[in-house]
């Protein structure tokens, strides 16, 4: 019964932190909205092509759109006809800005993350329930870097994935070294004697 404590205990501080976590980035940080950089490509009516005919440069203009890197888009009059091309970057722009989302949402992420491992690492261990609570927090700040490395992974730099992925690794080798490597050692370094049965400590005394 009190194994099954400890885990819920465990479990509802990691689910806790985490879920408060990520909402506290999406309220201080919201992510940006493709309408914010690309609302005027969305007409509030139908286009209509009856009796329409396209400008003597239409196609040159959108040419010189995708030579200068950018993306044509149609302007249309009142009555719904091409009158012209628009060269607009505003992708581009989102892009970027999902870009700069991404690492900004990562570094919040990691650093709680961080925070809450280094608290559950240096939480003194006198008391069963400051080592649920460690734990607990242990369990937390790994869910909230994975999730932001989960959340943000996809719009980050090429070259940041991997670094971020291996540093990743190397956090949970140092904590399974930290924290159940030094529960697995404790047992071997007791005095073998202290372990054996009654007959073979009488054994060993009479030798």
């Amino acid at each position: 019964m009190e194994n099954l404590r400890k885990y819920l205990v465990i479990l509802v501080i990691a689910v806790l932190y985490s879920a408060f976590v990520f909402t506290l980035i999406e309220s201080v940080y919201p992510n940006p909205e493709y309408d914010d950089y690309c609302a005027a490509l969305r007409y509030p009516f139908p286009m209509q092509t009856k009796d329409c005919s396209l400008p003597e440069n239409y196609d040159a203009a959108r040419t010189a759109c995708i030579e200068q890197d950018a993306e044509p888009v149609d302007i249309h009059d009142e009555q719904g006809c091409i009158s012209g091309v628009e060269c607009s970057t505003c992708s581009k722009e989102y892009e970027a800005a999902r870009q700069d989302y991404a690492l900004v949402y990562f570094s919040i992420a990691a650093s709680l993350g961080l925070l809450s491992i280094l608290a559950g690492l240096l939480l003194p261990a006198r008391h069963p329930i400051n080592e649920w609570i460690g734990s607990g927090l242990l369990l937390g700040g790994l869910i909230v870097i994975f999730g932001g490395t989960i959340v943000s992974v996809g719009d980050l730099q090429s070259y940041l994935r991997p670094i971020i992925l291996f540093l990743e690794l190397v956090l949970v080798i140092f904590l399974a070294y930290r924290v159940w490597g030094r529960e697995s050692v404790a047992p071997s370094r007791a005095d073998p004697r202290s372990t054996a049965r009654p007959d073979q400590r009488r054994a060993t005394g009479k030798k």
